[in-house]
């Protein structure tokens, strides 16, 4: 009841956390780091199937530099990058959190220079060609469509002519 009346606080809120103090720079820091950084996007109404992409890439990031995420280089980005054993798209998407974390960590004061700038991006995989739909169409598929469309084109003339009294036009 004390703090709800001005008195202290019992915890730290989450902006007033000091992130540049040596314990920030700790693996429990990074997770804090990363934590805060997945609510901020929660806060920002990003869906949750986008804030478990951030968070599970950031952390798999994380465990594999070992490294202190305020204190990583450009350098650092790109070694990682470069030995992940996973496809260009995956890649691209390690590339796309963590701009996305560096962004963030500047945005709130936690880092003057972002290591991500002017950086490029992996290559994404290109899209399959799409396909026009008359190259997935068989021959004879093609061929009995319009076969069908002729006789179903006759029967209505038929059907009109008969029906309507012999004044098709047709």
């Amino acid at each position: 009841m004390a703090g709800a009346q001005g008195g202290s606080r019992t915890h730290t809120p989450l902006r007033g956390a000091d992130f540049k103090s040596p314990k920030a720079h700790s693996p429990s820091g990074n997770v804090h780091l990363v934590n805060s950084f997945v609510s901020d996007r929660q806060l920002r109404g990003l869906s949750p199937k986008t804030c478990q992409f951030y968070e599970g890439y950031l952390t798999r990031f994380v465990n594999t530099i070992y490294k202190p995420l305020l204190d990583i280089s450009k350098n650092d980005i790109a070694t990682v990058l470069g030995s992940l054993a996973c496809n260009a798209g995956g890649k691209h998407a390690y590339f796309r959190v963590l701009r996305a974390f560096y962004r963030w960590a500047c945005q709130e004061g936690l880092l003057v220079n972002n290591p991500m700038v002017n950086m490029k991006a992996p290559k994404k995989p290109l899209e399959p060609p799409q396909q026009d739909w008359l190259s997935i169409i068989y021959p004879h598929q093609l061929f009995s469509w319009i076969c069908s469309s002729c006789i179903l084109s006759l029967f209505e003339r038929w059907a009109a002519e008969f029906l309507g009294g012999g004044d098709s036009t047709r």
